[in-house]
């Protein structure tokens, strides 16, 4: 990323050299996000706190370069920055979806149709962490298993980032001289940065699940970043800092997923551990010493690897989901996990040099993009339109009563019944809710709460549920 030579008090003479104006530490870094997002998901079954560091690397490029270009007087340019990220984006998300749905549609048991195909039209319309904090407060869904596609939960928060950050950032721009412009959006980040985080850390303490997936409670991670970003040439530290700030930090955040149970406890407070391990990397930028956490971060591998970073994020979930349907297991083991992780970054690669790269370099003009984003998006819901209406059509309905394909309990007395579809059907199972007005009335005499439902006249039977809401 381009980054003006650090202003400031004088060097020490062990200080670090002036930042080159490309990071190529940064694209490690992602590297390193990504390897531990895969490996923390493929073998322990846990989170990493890898995604939180994408939020923090999003937030110090996007705020880097918008105030970069704002103190220059230059225009902002919203609409083609957003068609600009469009074109990185939503091509390969087609590919990841289209092709995700193709082998779920064959894999996935007819059961996790419906969920599925609602969350792939959340994903294709970024919407996914919504849809995830819906069905987290929704009763009947709280008990979904993860989907091929839920983690487009992360993405879709980034996109609605993307999309909101420049108008923010517009907003700070026009209150005043551009003199200021730095001041000024220092105090608007360190807002959203108090406010959010407080957000995020009462909604956790309520409830975890919705805090998870809320955006409200994740824009802190990109105002630390983006504040990382306004001050981070005024940052002047020894070499021996930038080293130890390095180290630190990467140690940190490969070790946050082993110490913190992310997945229960993010984001809340918790969540500063992998951001502000993040920050220590970035803020420790080019440490001028072979030793240096900068260098393992310059790696050809790790920039290749960075490189891969989106697509191997969007691809590794669904393989690893579908791996362990087809297999009918709840672990991959040493050798499914290889094999995941294989299958992953030949994907990730195909994607890469296939979509990715290519658009990319070609660099379509603003209305080109935006063309293309919406063909794209237009192709996954159709796709998931065609799916919904294959599911319908295995349902097969409803049958009456006495109906002898379908006898029910009779079938223990009557003898051997043909072969008859299952109703509800599979794919409607979830959506079979019978609606029951259930007068509850505890009863002192028993020593657990005991409710009957009223009914008119004498019964010929008496039925007991035993159980609480899931009897």
């Amino acid at each position: 990323m381009a980054s003006p030579a650090p202003v400031g008090p004088a060097r020490s003479p062990d200080a670090a050299p002036v930042r080159s104006r490309f990071r190529p530490e940064l694209q490690g870094l992602r590297a390193v996000a990504v390897a531990l997002v895969v490996v923390y998901h493929v073998w322990f079954d846990r989170v990493s706190g890898g995604v939180d560091v994408f939020f923090v690397i999003s937030g110090f490029l996007l705020t880097g370069q918008l105030a970069r270009a704002a103190e220059r007087g230059a225009p902002l340019d919203l609409v083609r920055r957003w068609s600009r990220t469009v074109v990185r984006l939503v091509p390969s998300v087609c590919v990841v979806l289209v092709g995700t749905v193709g082998a779920a549609a064959l894999v996935l048991p007819e059961s996790r149709w419906a969920q599925t195909v609602r969350e792939v039209v959340a994903a294709a319309l970024y919407l996914e962490n919504w849809q995830l904090a819906s069905d987290a407060v929704d009763y009947a869904a709280r008990n979904d298993v993860a989907s091929v596609v839920q983690q487009f939960w992360s993405l879709s928060i980034q996109v609605q980032f993307f999309v909101v950050w420049p108008l923010l950032v517009a907003v700070v721009v026009l209150a005043g001289p551009l003199a200021g412009v730095r001041a000024r959006l220092l105090a608007a980040l360190s807002a959203v940065l108090v406010v959010s985080l407080t957000c995020s850390v009462v909604m956790t303490a309520q409830d975890q699940p919705l805090a998870y997936f809320h955006s409200a409670t994740r824009m802190w991670e990109f105002a630390l970043g983006g504040l990382l970003a306004l001050v981070v040439d005024a940052l002047v530290l020894s070499r021996r800092a930038r080293l130890l700030a390095g180290w630190v930090g990467l140690v940190g955040m490969v070790a946050c997923g082993f110490v913190l149970d992310v997945g229960s406890s993010f984001p809340g407070w918790a969540a500063l551990w992998p951001t502000a391990c993040a920050v220590l990397v970035l803020g420790a930028g080019t440490s001028g010493d072979a030793r240096g956490v900068d260098r393992v971060l310059s790696a050809r591998p790790m920039q290749h690897l960075g490189d891969l970073s989106f697509a191997l994020y969007l691809w590794h979930w669904p393989v690893l989901v579908l791996y362990l349907v087809v297999q009918g297991r709840e672990e991959v083991g040493l050798r499914g996990g290889l094999g995941i992780v294989a299958l992953s970054l030949v994907l990730a690669v195909a994607t890469y040099h296939g979509v990715e790269r290519p658009l990319i370099a070609r660099a379509p003009g603003t209305g080109q993009g935006f063309r293309l984003g919406a063909v794209c998006t237009a192709v996954v819901l159709l796709v998931a339109a065609a799916w919904q209406v294959e599911a319908m059509q295995r349902d097969p309905g409803t049958v009456g009563v006495g109906d002898a394909s379908h006898p029910g309990a009779v079938a223990l007395v009557s003898g051997p019944v043909d072969p008859a579809p299952l109703l509800p059907a599979p794919v409607a199972v979830y959506d079979d809710w019978a609606e029951v007005d259930w007068d509850c009335a505890p009863m002192s005499r028993y020593p657990s709460d005991v409710c009957v439902q009223p009914f008119e006249g004498e019964p010929r039977e008496r039925v007991v549920v035993v159980g609480d809401s899931h009897a």
